[in-house]
């Protein structure tokens, strides 16, 4: 995951809680919820990323996606109408909404089979918006994910980050940079160097690096592997 630092809520959002506050009817599966005008602010807060996998998406290839699940704040919401108090409505709360990988799929559909999708209405233990989550799990040039705490565990089973697929996108775009064995074009130990030191996280025209957290950590794993390398001809050449 990339940490996503969110900016205020999108105006248009901000409008319909205001024109529908008194509607019953208020939520996100409301006809007026304004889908596309959010989905463009999210992924402007995201910089093009989906919130969990970190793939490049764009307003067609994405859907929005609720952190604390649509059942749960319907649920949490009648119990607090029930109970005579105001509804949260977190379902719209701009906190709780993300871009995610894949598009909504059509009836018969292939899904990716791994994602947002997976998780239905499990909950998440790693948040985009806790800065942790660049450091609670950990890649490798070829792709792999693991996990350095119990939460990232169990997010990584739920959102199925170790599918074949996602895994061998990400080798391909650690290769595509320089960063891997057999890229190439490889990168000079310096340029590893300084992509490690801060411009994975930069924002590009086309928004971050895709899978920029993976790109940092095989960064550190090739400079290892090239210092190695150096040291061995040296002891060699001796």
């Amino acid at each position: 995951m990339k940490f996503i630092s969110k900016r205020n809520q999108q105006d248009d959002l901000v409008q319909f809680k205001d024109d529908m506050r008194d509607d019953p009817n208020l939520g996100y599966a409301h006809p007026s919820f304004p889908r596309l005008p959010v989905i463009a602010s999210l992924l402007g807060d995201q910089g093009n990323l989906c919130a969990y996998t970190m793939q490049r998406i764009g307003v067609e290839s994405c859907h929005i996606e609720h952190f604390k699940p649509q059942c749960d704040c319907r649920s949490d919401d009648k119990k607090l109408t029930d109970n005579g108090f105001e509804p949260l409505h977190e379902d719209i709360a701009w906190h709780n909404l993300f871009a995610c990988y894949p598009k909504p799929p059509r009836r018969g559909e292939h899904e990716p089979g791994y994602g947002a999708i997976q998780r239905k209405c499990t909950k998440l233990d790693v948040s985009p918006l806790d800065p942790i989550c660049e450091s609670v799990f950990k890649f490798s040039y070829d792709g792999t994910i693991t996990s350095a705490v119990q939460t990232a565990t169990d997010t990584i089973k739920t959102l199925n980050l170790k599918h074949e697929s996602l895994r061998e996108q990400r080798e391909a775009k650690i290769k595509e940079i320089g960063l891997h064995p057999r890229s190439e074009d490889p990168l000079s130990i310096e340029e590893a160097q300084e992509l490690l030191a801060g411009r994975w996280k930069e924002r590009l025209p086309e928004g971050f690096m895709e899978f920029c957290v993976a790109l940092r950590d095989a960064a550190q794993e090739y400079i290892i592997s090239v210092e190695n390398q150096f040291e061995k001809a040296a002891q060699n050449a001796e």
